[in-house]
């Protein structure tokens, strides 16, 4: 083989996987770009969220009953907070079972408010993906009928 044949052969195979690459991205592209998109909305609104909470502008009444019933669930005092004397228990305003999940992080002392609005912003941001399947579905080209 000579050296020509080498070159012409190392440059059929990078444009084989040039374009499989190419064609492969031409279908995905859409959702690539959704996945881009999503994870900038949650980085950035995190990053919001948490200057606003470390510049005193978040409230205590949302944000601070929340993080204190997890911290007290993660001590042993089930959803207990004190921020809304006579009432000892957020169960008694809402009965949210899903914050429970956030109690294993408190236990490893890595729980606090950041965590929760980082975790709020990124649940927004997921919510972009069904909202881009359910318009796929509905706004797609519409395919000519045989009738």
């Amino acid at each position: 083989m000579t050296s020509d044949e080498r070159v012409v052969n190392n440059q059929t195979k990078p444009d084989a996987l040039d374009s499989s690459l190419r064609s492969l991205l031409a279908i995905h592209s859409p959702s690539i770009i959704l996945v881009g998109i999503i994870i900038a909305f949650a980085l950035f609104f995190s990053a919001l969220a948490i200057q606003q909470h470390r510049a005193f502008l978040t409230n205590g009444l949302d944000l601070g009953n929340v993080d204190q019933a997890l911290w007290n669930t993660a001590q042993g005092r089930f959803l207990q907070f004190t921020l809304m004397a006579p009432v000892e228990s957020r169960l008694a305003l809402h009965v949210e079972p899903i914050l429970l999940f956030f109690v294993p992080f408190y236990w490893l002392n890595l729980g606090s408010p950041q965590l929760l609005l980082i975790v709020q912003a990124t649940v927004v941001a997921l919510g972009a993906w069904p909202l881009y399947q359910i318009a796929r579905l509905h706004l797609s080209p519409i395919q000519p009928s045989n009738h």
